[in-house]
Order: structure tokens, then sequence, then C-alpha cells
């Protein structure tokens, strides 16, 4: 019985290594199709600037996420995520940082609207202590975390940084030249 167990494990573990190399190839193939693409530079940047890389002790190791008060740049994100990751709106998280004194139920209406990720995709609020007396700039609208769970997602991303990097740094060297 462990014998069956143990090829079976070995065969996912190759299926699974074969997969990644599959989706790395055709990520690097997209990212020569899309490289000036506004959007896609835009998306690309976004994330490797501000995104969160993987916490796999939390279980979040194929997660994408992002975090801002701007929904102007979170706008672009999610157009990002939906032209180029092409993940299914349901795919799409959202979760509030609040302060104690902003009502959750509007805060949520307000990021639903403007991400058209509907209130029903929104995790559970976290509620921050307020900092009212350590800054003037209060956030009217809290912060949004836009999540999207995916391996591939994670993969190509990943894969595109590195592409885009790689690029832009092969351009630096010839101007230099």
């Amino acid at each position: 019985m462990i014998d069956k167990v143990s090829i079976m494990n070995k065969a996912r573990k190759e299926y699974s290594q074969q997969h990644e190399i599959t989706v790395r190839e055709e990520a690097k193939r997209t990212f020569n199709q899309y490289k000036d693409t506004p959007l896609f530079v835009a998306g690309i940047m976004l994330y490797w600037a501000e995104g969160m890389m993987s916490n796999a002790a939390r279980g979040s190791r194929y997660t994408l996420a992002l975090s801002n008060s701007k929904y102007e740049l979170l706008k672009i994100y999610c157009s990002f995520i939906r032209r180029f990751l092409n993940l299914p709106d349901k795919k799409l998280r959202a979760c509030l940082f609040l302060y104690p004194d902003l009502k959750e139920s509007k805060i949520k209406r307000f990021w639903s609207k403007k991400l058209c990720v509907p209130i029903s995709q929104f995790n559970k609020s976290i509620i921050l202590n307020s900092r009212a007396r350590i800054t003037k700039n209060r956030l009217l609208y809290g912060t949004c975390k836009i999540l999207a769970n995916s391996r591939d997602a994670r993969i190509i991303m990943e894969t595109w940084i590195d592409c885009f990097y790689k690029h832009n740094l092969s351009k630096s060297d010839k101007m230099r030249e």
C-alpha cells in the first residue's frame, strides 16, 4: 500500500513540475506579446512594487495581493488581472482595513462599486485602531486589499516580473553602449 502512495506522490510531483514549466514558457511568450502595452506594464509594476509576496505559513502561497487606499490604483490592478491573467471575477476577493469610526457597509459599497467586485466576495474587514492623533491624512474609505488566489497566476506573475527586469536591463545596457 505504501508503494502505491509513494508512486502516486512521485507522479503528482512530476506532473506539477512539468505543469509549472509549461506555465512559465507560456508566460514568457505572452510577456513578449504584451510588453509594450501600458496596462500590462502598469500591472506588473504595481504588483512588483506594492504586491504582497507569498506567505506559505499562512496558507497564501499562491495568492496575489495588493493593498492601497487609492481606488484608482486598485482599479488599474483589477483591470490588469482580468485582462492579462484571465482570472474570472469569482476568483477576486477584497478585504478592507478600516478605522472604528467608519461605517463598514458604506465603505464596502464604495469599494465594490469602484472595483466591480461584488460585496459577497469581500472577506471579513479588519478594524484598526485610529491613528488620528498621529496622522493628519485620514483615510475616508480605509484601505482595500485585492486578492486573487491562483497557482498559475502566481507563477505567471513571477515570470513576468523576471522577464520585465531582464528586458529593461538589456535595454539599459544597450543605451550605455
